[in-house]
């Protein structure tokens, strides 16, 4: 049960994007005793969205933001107003999630959205920025950079707010290899009754269904990333042990092309 505060919301799902964060987000939402912030927003419009939710007594309120894993100064401040909010995190393997996060950047670039407007008219050369840039760290496009991959510098920062027994972390693999068991653990440490998905049914909820060009295409720049990532990899997995007692999966040292 959540001790209802009109001020705050009481867990967020604050990162990594693309890392199954609106899979989750699509589950939550439809769950009994959970109220989801409908949307994206910075944080001053999240907190007058969370005062204007109706919500029961012991219902948790939740959002989905996933930038704000790379904005200290807005979870220090949810921190100051929530220290006992509960936080959730996804990864996944970083090479993958940097060719993701490429590729569903210039889909959005592509289809001009509201956002990138503004961006296109200073930069109209952005849907020109190649993988192979990105990867080799050159150039970014609108924040897919290179070393925002090195996720455990940015699992410090957020452990030094909040303690680990309030955060919880999901790896994208595992949801993909057993939905159920994902959000049984998910469920239990939001303290909400337990009702998985059925096995195999991530893909149900996996909602974006984008396509990208085959990665034996970019072989040679994503050989290269995963080199690049491979300390950074080894850290994030002594990290996670030591902190969640949680273990990667093998495809974050083997590189896969499927």
């Amino acid at each position: 049960m959540f001790p209802r505060r009109k001020d705050s919301p009481d867990f967020g799902i604050i990162g990594f994007p693309k890392s199954g964060t609106s899979s989750l987000y699509v589950h939550l939402r439809t769950r009994k005793g959970i109220r989801m912030i409908q949307g994206e927003h910075p944080l001053p419009r999240l907190l007058k969205q969370v005062s204007r939710v109706k919500a029961r007594p012991g219902d948790a309120v939740g959002f989905k933001t996933p930038n704000f894993i790379y904005q200290p100064e807005d979870l220090a401040r949810l921190n100051r107003i929530n220290p006992a909010m509960k936080i959730i995190v996804c990864l996944r393997e970083p090479a993958s999630w940097l060719y993701s996060f490429y590729h569903y950047r210039q889909l959005e670039i592509t289809q001009e959205r509201d956002w990138i407007r503004p961006h296109l008219q200073r930069n109209p050369r952005l849907s020109e920025i190649s993988f192979a840039d990105v990867a080799s760290g050159k150039s970014d496009v609108l924040g897919v950079e290179r070393n925002k991959g090195c996720f455990v510098q940015y699992l410090k920062q957020l452990t030094a707010l909040f303690p680990a027994e309030q955060v919880h972390v999901v790896l994208l693999e595992n949801l993909e290899a057993c939905a159920e068991r994902e959000y049984r653990g998910l469920f239990e440490f939001l303290e909400v009754q337990e009702s998985s998905p059925g096995p195999g049914s991530f893909g149900a909820h996996n909602v974006n269904h984008l396509q990208y060009d085959p990665k034996h295409l970019h072989r040679r720049e994503l050989e290269e990333l995963f080199g690049f990532y491979e300390e950074h990899v080894q850290e994030l997995d002594a990290f996670l042990n030591d902190q969640f007692g949680l273990k990667l999966p093998e495809s974050y040292y083997h590189l896969r092309l499927t």
